[in-house]
């Protein structure tokens, strides 16, 4: 879920770890998504969630710069983009130049 303050939370099935609260374990009630410094995202802009992975595009920065996108979740085949296979827990950055 998108709040409007560009905040993520995620409920439901954590098989993957694909709710971005470093577990996984399933959530009956939402959970604040966070990045791989611990902090929560929040310069969210769109979200696209598949069964095992969650891509989350961000806001562009104060002075109009994309700031690309993270990812999280299963990773085996680096279907996330991050240049590996291993899961991803948190949101991960994915390189800004491999995205534009």
């Amino acid at each position: 879920m998108l709040t409007e303050g560009g905040y993520v939370e995620a409920v439901g099935y954590d098989y993957y770890s694909q709710l971005g609260d470093g577990g996984n374990t399933y959530r009956t009630t939402a959970v604040s998504v966070k990045t791989t410094s611990n902090k929560y995202v929040s310069d969210a802009k769109h979200i696209a969630a598949g069964e095992n992975s969650v891509f989350i595009s961000r806001k562009k920065d104060s002075e109009g710069n994309p700031q690309g996108m993270y990812v999280i979740g299963r990773n085996d085949y680096g279907q996330l983009f991050t240049g590996n296979t291993t899961r991803a827990y948190y949101a991960t950055e994915v390189e800004k130049k491999k995205i534009y």
